[in-house]
C-alpha cells in the first residue's frame, strides 16, 4: 500500500507505543476490541463493505474483518504516519485483498 502527501507526524513513535499500552495493540483510543465487539455484536456483516472514518493503527479494521466477518474495509485517516503502521498492521494479518487505506486531508475553510 502507497501513502503519498505525508504530513507533519501527529503522533511520535514513542506517543503511538505508549497509547498502544494503554488502549491495545492497533489502537489509538480506549476500547479496543471489546468496544468492536459490543458495537457490531448483533450485525450481521458478511459481505458488508464498510467505511472506517479515522481508521487510524488499523486495529479495528483488522477485528471488523478477522473477528466480525467484513467483506471489505475502507479507512481513512488524516495521518500517514499511523496510516503507515496500520498498513503494516493489515499486511501481517494477510487481509491486504480486503483493505482499501487512504489518506484523507481536511477541506478547506470557505470564505
Amino acid at each position: 500500500m502507497s501513502l503519498t502527501n505525508t504530513p507533519k507526524h501527529q503522533y511520535s513513535d514513542a506517543a503511538i507505543n505508549s497509547i498502544e499500552m494503554v488502549y491495545g495493540e492497533g489502537f489509538l483510543s480506549p476500547g479496543g476490541e471489546h468496544a468492536v465487539r459490543s458495537i457490531v455484536n448483533s450485525l450481521n456483516l458478511s459481505n458488508c463493505s464498510i467505511l472506517d472514518v479515522g481508521c487510524g493503527l488499523g486495529g479495528v479494521l483488522v477485528a471488523l474483518i478477522k473477528n466480525h466477518n467484513a467483506s471489505y474495509v475502507h479507512g481513512i485517516d488524516l495521518e500517514a504516519s499511523v496510516l503507515e503502521r496500520a498498513a503494516k498492521r493489515i499486511e501481517i494479518a494477510g487481509i491486504t485483498s480486503q483493505v482499501k487505506l487512504e489518506r484523507v486531508s481536511l477541506a478547506p475553510s470557505l470564505p
